[in-house]
């Protein structure tokens, strides 16, 4: 299992730093759920999940982006990750306004 789900996500690592950001989220998406399974901390694991509406964002896959923040929200909806959701929700209208 921690060979599976660490490998998918290194793989998503490594396209998302190679600006493949539809590789990362196929990657990602895969085993996010998983990720738990392999440890870390969960700011570890929250990386993830950043990582992951990062390149839902970049890959103009704006529902999935909507989506994956509305979660994030709902888990932890302190002020700052509301702000954050905020100001992300406002860029992706303006992009859908182009």
């Amino acid at each position: 299992m921690t060979a599976e789900v660490g490998r998918r996500l290194i793989d998503g690592a490594l396209a998302f730093a190679a600006g493949r950001y539809g590789q990362a989220v196929a990657a990602i998406l895969l085993v996010r759920g998983e990720a738990i399974q392999i440890g870390g901390s969960h700011a570890q694991r929250d990386i993830v999940n950043l990582t992951l509406i990062a390149a839902a964002e970049r890959s103009h896959q704006w529902g999935l982006a909507r989506a994956l923040l509305a979660e994030r929200v709902r888990a932890r909806p302190t002020p700052r990750v509301k702000a954050e959701h905020r100001r992300t929700l406002g860029h992706i209208q303006q992009r859908l306004r182009r």
